[in-house]
């Protein structure tokens, strides 16, 4: 288990080495990494909306925070499953999951956990990605280019929703 100290430490010195921010539209994406703090139903419910929503995606995977102990960081039904015990002492992801992040290429990376947690934004700054997108993170305000949150509550599918409008605005692009 990583200390926060290490944690806070790792989010900010990567989120401070972002190249160029890249814009395109959402609806011309064909990758996107989503990430969750849910159980086991609701990551599955959530995946299944995303694709049967953005079917022009073609590799979709949703990162699941979790509770569990033992994992194989393998990607099953298009989730992949990570927890605490991910992270090394220092705050950086075990081998097995920073192979796994840096060897697939993303275009998009889209933080839409409501817990804010502390470990999924570690991750969404050691994932190589042309664009990311999450709510403000008060560990680093570098970390996401794009920030966009609610003051109300909204649910993940509005969340999606309006990401995809707004990348979709800022890229120019309008659909007729």
């Amino acid at each position: 288990m990583a200390f926060t100290y290490f944690l806070n430490r790792n989010i900010c010195r990567l989120a401070g080495q972002l190249s160029k921010v890249r814009l395109g539209a959402f609806d011309g994406l064909h990758s996107l990494l989503v990430f969750v703090n849910t159980d086991d139903n609701e990551a599955r419910r959530r995946y299944q909306w995303l694709k049967t929503q953005f079917p022009f995606i073609n590799l979709l995977i949703v990162i699941q925070f979790t509770q569990e102990k033992k994992l194989d960081y393998m990607v099953h039904n298009g989730i992949l499953k990570i927890s605490r015990h991910s992270f090394t002492f220092f705050g950086k992801p075990v081998a097995a999951l920073q192979n796994m992040i840096k060897n697939q290429h993303f275009e998009l990376l889209i933080n839409a956990d409501e817990t804010s947690s502390l470990y999924l934004h570690a991750l969404a700054a050691n994932a190589e990605t042309k664009l990311k997108i999450g709510a403000p993170s008060k560990q680093c305000n570098a970390l996401y280019p794009i920030s966009i949150y609610s003051q109300d509550s909204v649910s993940f599918e509005d969340y999606m929703m309006q990401c995809r409008s707004y990348l979709n605005a800022l890229a120019g692009f309008s659909p007729t």
